[in-house]
């Protein structure tokens, strides 16, 4: 299965320190920032998976540094991430 019409993914943040922490752990995917914005380019056709491992880098960090959510922007629908307590 492959993600289409998926140009970049956009995450923004509640402060700047959030931002930061944010682009240390995306590091790998390229990402850019403007002020409390993330944005990662994906290529149309790429595997789903690549759009996973982004989700998945920015749930480890929410959980790992205690940001309680941000906000993410994906094929012109707006989404809260919130990461899940592991109990």
């Amino acid at each position: 299965m492959a993600v289409t019409g998926v140009g970049s993914i956009q995450i923004r943040t509640r402060s700047d320190a959030d931002a930061g922490c944010l682009m240390r752990e995306l590091g790998r995917f390229s990402p850019e920032r403007e002020l409390r914005t993330i944005t990662i380019g994906l290529d149309d056709g790429a595997p789903t998976a690549d759009l996973f491992a982004v989700l998945a880098a920015v749930d480890a960090c929410l959980r790992a540094n205690e940001i309680p959510s941000v906000r993410v922007e994906l094929d012109g629908r707006v989404y809260m991430l919130v990461p899940q307590r592991v109990s």
